[in-house]
């Protein structure tokens, strides 16, 4: 595309990124990604939360980890609610204990209060579910925030979930 002084958008990234998700093709991915930093696009912290999203929900989780922790190193971006639910469930669902609570105290020291993700997803229009609160719950108690299950509890049995 760059040699032929093609100009791609966002979109078409957006588009290309998706293909080669869904067509397990992760090495085309970073290649893609690649290309996108070269012409500073890759900046955009909505795409890294659409291919976080995208390869978790086709059950990996190396590549998501990795990029999850590198938006964290920037101060001024963070994943947002929706893909730090999706990460957090997949590590759940999969049982990487020690991934969990790394995600969770990552997110914890970004997040004054666990229920602030809650309000997030809700504010873009979608959600929770009682996995999601399920996985905030038990990331608290192995986190030892015993007093924050409170209010997430609270929050969970204002949004009737239960």
């Amino acid at each position: 595309m760059k040699q032929d002084g093609v100009v791609v958008d966002s979109e078409t990234f957006k588009t290309l990124l998706d293909a080669f998700i869904w067509s397990d093709k992760f090495n085309s991915t970073l290649e893609m990604l690649d290309v996108m930093e070269e012409l500073g696009t890759s900046s955009n912290t909505q795409m890294y939360n659409f291919v976080l999203v995208a390869l978790v929900r086709k059950n990996e989780v190396g590549l998501p980890l990795s990029f999850f922790f590198k938006l964290l190193k920037d101060e001024t971006q963070l994943p947002n609610s929706i893909t730090c639910n999706e990460l957090l469930s997949a590590l759940r669902k999969m049982d990487l204990r020690g991934e969990f609570k790394r995600v969770f105290d990552k997110l914890e020291r970004k997040r004054d209060d666990p229920t602030k993700i809650f309000s997030e997803i809700q504010h873009n229009g979608y959600s929770c579910d009682t996995v999601a609160y399920n996985s905030l719950i038990d990331g608290l108690f192995k986190a030892k925030k015993v007093n924050n299950v409170g209010q997430v509890f609270e929050k969970m049995t204002q949004d009737t979930i239960f």
